[in-house]
C-alpha cells in the first residue's frame, strides 16, 4: 500500500483491495482519496470540501482535525484515525478496508 499526501488536500492511498460483506473483491488497484481536512459529507473519501473552505494543512489546521474527531494529540494521527473518522464508512456501501 502506497500513502501519499496531496498538499492542502487528502491522502491518496493506492494498493489496497476492497471486499463487500460477502468477500468479494469489488474494486483493487484504484487510487482512493481519503479526507484530511474533517469536513467532508463522504468520510472516510474525499468529497473536495477542503477546497472550498480553504482548508490548509498547516499545524493548526492538523490540530483542529484531530481535535473534531477526538485525537489529543496531532502527532497521533493515523491512517486508522482518518478511515474510521465519525465512524462513517457508511453501512449501505458494504465496503470495508482489508
Amino acid at each position: 500500500m502506497k500513502i501519499k499526501t496531496i498538499k492542502k488536500g487528502p491522502l491518496s492511498v493506492t494498493g489496497l483491495k476492497l471486499k463487500d460483506s460477502k468477500g468479494n473483491i469489488i474494486s483493487e488497484d484504484k487510487e482512493y482519496l481519503l479526507c484530511r481536512c474533517g469536513h467532508s459529507k463522504n468520510k472516510p473519501f474525499c468529497d473536495g470540501t477542503h477546497s472550498k473552505i480553504n482548508w490548509d494543512d498547516s499545524k493548526k489546521e492538523l490540530e483542529n482535525f484531530a481535535r473534531i474527531n477526538g485525537v489529543n494529540d496531532v502527532h497521533k494521527l493515523s491512517i486508522e484515525d482518518i478511515m474510521t473518522t465519525s465512524n462513517e464508512i457508511s453501512e449501505n456501501t458494504d465496503i470495508k478496508h482489508v
